[in-house]
């Protein structure tokens, strides 16, 4: 009896776990608003940062136009009173590319950012401040991406 106990035991330990770990995987529906926010502002930012490239007498970089969820990486959560002054730390990947078709990667950059729930604000921040703001303790990871 005692070693179906344990079995059942470790099994439901293992279940938890699991499920546990798939729910890093998935954003929420405000998780989802604030990533948004950040992608879509650096989509657009990139489309005309990329269009004045093309006009340099000398090759530069060029960065996606259709970032989305699927670039995050990781989001920290730190509630608010107000679930939509929630601000969301997001770390994502944003790759370069030598040419306007995006055809030869240069190299990948992993950037940071910060954006409130409601997708009203939106603000670039460095890694350090990225690092400082998720070693709070009112901090929690809510996403993580698949390696």
């Amino acid at each position: 009896m005692k070693k179906y106990g344990m079995a059942a035991l470790l099994f439901l330990t293992c279940l938890l776990m699991a499920g546990c770990g798939k729910s890093m995987n998935k954003m929420d529906d405000q998780t989802k608003i604030a990533v948004k926010t950040v992608m879509d502002f650096k989509s657009k930012y990139n489309k005309k940062d990329n269009e004045e490239r093309k006009d340099y007498d000398f090759d530069s970089g060029y960065f996606p136009t259709d970032l989305s969820e699927k670039d995050a990486l990781q989001v920290y959560l730190m509630k608010a009173k107000n679930d939509e002054n929630n601000v969301y730390y997001i770390k994502y990947n944003e790759t370069e590319y030598s040419d306007p078709d995006f055809k030869k990667k240069i190299k990948d950059h992993v950037r940071e950012s910060a954006a409130t729930s409601n997708g009203k604000e939106f603000e670039p921040i460095s890694e350090t401040e990225f690092i400082q703001a998720i070693e709070q303790e009112i901090v929690t990871k809510v996403f993580e991406a698949k390696e």
